[in-house]
């Protein structure tokens, strides 16, 4: 069985799945987005011509080119790396609420005290493997090319690199600590795993550029995290995997994350080619490529494989 489950106890376990998901939509998402939008729209307010008001007004008018304005200012690194770290804001508040709400140790929330730095560097270079590999591909067939004249912002990459553990750890905290376990709770363990990474894919549909292979690939992420936060029975080792994916794939390679556009606190700068978005996933990033869709497939295969995970899937019962 899936230990947390049989730990983790609810202070209201009659509440419905509508419950359980309005709870996480106002806690979690609405306010993640409120503090990145006050830092986006701070943002606005001091580089934008006319200020906040002639924002509004040409979000009134013209989304697309205030869309624009915005992917645009992203790019400034100081608005990107702030935007990175107020996702960092969400991890006390969601354990707050988990310890006092819920009654949860930090254990049953996927925080315990033993192993964590060998799990969470175990999971930091599996997800620097992840990205190397992807990238790999698309040099190989051209699918991404280097720019020769690139020169990194070498004080911003250190930053960066705080920032993605922040942000990797706190939707891991959210998506899988929180959101997965109080399905699973209630519903089985399959369904909780298939409804929370449909949820985290659709959680990125507000990042631009989003196309059907990035559900598809965001979504088998969402598995495969399930699935390795069940086998490990904690969150630092998937925290880990995911603060690497982040911070290799835009600080390390220059990439962008999810649609987010690229600053230049990177080492390296890579541009997609306009023939080859099957593999570089286009201005969305690797993320919607084919080879990260081929290696999910195969991660949650060998996940799958594994007689410990698959006792406490009941799949060969």
């Amino acid at each position: 069985m899936f230990v947390l489950l049989k730990t983790a106890k609810d202070e209201h376990p009659g509440l419905k799945i509508g419950s359980v998901l309005l709870k996480f939509f106002l806690r979690y998402v609405l306010l993640l987005l409120l503090f990145r939008y006050l830092i986006l729209y701070g943002a606005i307010a001091l580089n934008y011509q006319g200020g906040l008001l002639a924002f509004f007004k040409l979000l009134g008018t013209d989304f697309v080119t205030a869309f624009s304005v915005m992917q645009n200012l992203m790019a400034d690194a100081w608005v990107g790396l702030l935007f990175q770290l107020a996702a960092g804001l969400m991890i006390p508040i969601v354990i707050l609420y988990l310890r006092k709400a819920e009654k949860r140790s930090y254990d049953t929330i996927g925080y315990p005290k033993k192993d964590l730095v060998p799990n969470y560097l175990a999971g930091y270079v599996s997800g620097a493997c992840f990205i190397c590999v992807q990238v790999a591909i698309c040099v190989v067939f051209k699918a991404l090319v280097f720019n020769p004249g690139h020169k990194p912002n070498w004080l911003m990459i250190p930053l960066f690199f705080i920032a993605f553990m922040a942000q990797g750890m706190s939707e891991e905290t959210g998506f899988r600590g929180w959101l997965f376990v109080s399905l699973a709770k209630r519903l089985s363990i399959k369904t909780a795993i298939l409804l929370s990474a449909v949820l985290f894919s659709l959680f990125h549909i507000v990042s631009g550029n989003f196309s059907l292979l990035a559900f598809l690939n965001i979504f088998l992420w969402g598995i495969f995290a399930c699935l390795l936060f069940m086998l490990s029975e904690n969150l630092w080792l998937i925290g880990g995997l995911h603060a690497a994916w982040n911070f290799f794939e835009s600080s390390v390679f220059g990439i962008s994350v999810s649609g987010a556009a690229v600053t230049d606190s990177s080492i390296f700068s890579l541009t997609p080619s306009a023939t080859g978005t099957l593999l570089n996933g286009g201005s969305y990033g690797i993320e919607a490529g084919l080879p990260l869709t081929l290696l999910l497939l195969f991660a949650i295969a060998f996940l799958l494989s594994l007689k410990p995970l698959r006792q406490k899937l009941n799949i060969d019962a």
